[in-house]
């Protein structure tokens, strides 16, 4: 199973050999929603896979589709904020559904993220949702989950993270203007 709408990844078909590739990804229409680090440095439309067999056809905040052939499923994605996310929730249910051939959208409810990647947190009585990036298509994809909020910033240059934080020149930080702002 692997994400044809990554453009790194469009060679996996070539070289399986003796095991089927499974392909999943976004409908070109959605295609705002998951820039890439190659729209940094360049501009027009992207190539797009002219077969996927599992798609992430809409998304709201509570629900996405899949098209799967000629089949459409819902799933729950009321815990799973961020267009990344909804991608994510596609990755596995096409992972479940090649293994164990479920088609069982009941399965996916309440599907919570791991700490740091859109888990939600209380701290006093304001909800905060932690977002761990660590390069620039990350962080691009970070800031649009909950745009109208304030956002806080953290770098941290830890060794278990990686030492070099250039990859932070190449983000477009321009969207952090139309936040609203917060004294503290």
């Amino acid at each position: 199973v692997y994400n044809a709408t990554d453009s790194r990844l469009s060679a996996v078909p070539s070289v399986l050999t003796g095991t089927k590739g499974v392909s999943y990804g976004f409908s070109p229409d959605l295609s705002d929603h998951f820039p890439d680090d190659d729209s940094l440095y360049t501009k027009g439309p992207r190539e797009h896979p002219r077969q996927l067999y599992y798609s992430l056809y809409s998304a709201s905040d509570s629900v996405c589709e899949i098209a799967s052939g000629t089949q459409r499923l819902k799933l729950d994605r009321s815990h799973l904020p961020g267009w990344h996310n909804a991608l994510n929730l596609v990755a596995v249910y096409a992972l479940i559904a090649e293994l164990f051939g479920k088609q069982e959208p009941q399965l996916f409810t309440g599907l919570k993220p791991p700490y740091g990647r859109g888990e939600a947190i209380k701290v006093g009585g304001s909800k905060l949702t932690l977002q761990l990036v660590k390069n620039p298509n990350g962080f691009r994809t970070a800031m649009n989950v909950e745009p109208s909020k304030p956002a806080l910033i953290v770098i941290n240059d830890l060794i278990a993270d990686g030492r070099d934080v250039s990859w932070l020149w190449d983000v477009d930080v321009s969207s952090l203007g139309e936040r609203q702002s917060v004294s503290v």
